[in-house]
């Protein structure tokens, strides 16, 4: 299954991962909050940052959220 997202890199309780829109991307454990100014917040205290990884601003930020796949055995 193929992802937008590097899921190998994520801590456990990381199960979302979305960009913003100028790129940032942030890892939540419950489904974050989309804001209209291009920002997804928390919907908890709950918030993992991936580093000053190189970025691009996007327009389509709010199609970036992704639930964390399942694992198949």
């Amino acid at each position: 299954m193929e992802t937008k997202y590097d899921w190998s890199e994520a801590p456990k309780e990381v199960q979302f991962i979305a960009q913003d829109s100028n790129g940032d991307i942030f890892g939540f454990d419950v489904p974050p909050v989309p804001m209209t100014y291009g920002k997804w917040l928390p919907a908890n205290e709950y918030l993992h940052f991936f580093g000053n990884k190189p970025r691009k601003t996007i327009s389509d930020w709010d199609l970036s959220l992704e639930q964390r796949p399942v694992e198949k055995n």
